[in-house]
């Protein structure tokens, strides 16, 4: 699919223990990054976030 985002918001630990998926991008926390920087500019771009649910 064009035009697809992946990014990964887990937390170091998460990322040792469990890995990846390839080509995902890196978020330095679930609520911490610039979203202006880090986000495509093509506001129809298909973004997907994903994260581990520790609780």
């Amino acid at each position: 699919m064009a035009n697809l985002y992946v990014f990964d918001a887990n937390p170091p630990d998460v990322r040792a223990e469990y890995g990846v998926i390839p080509q995902a991008r890196m978020l330095p926390s679930a609520d911490g990054y610039d979203v202006a920087q880090t986000l495509p500019p093509d506001k129809r771009a298909t973004l997907v976030f994903y994260c581990a649910n520790q609780h």
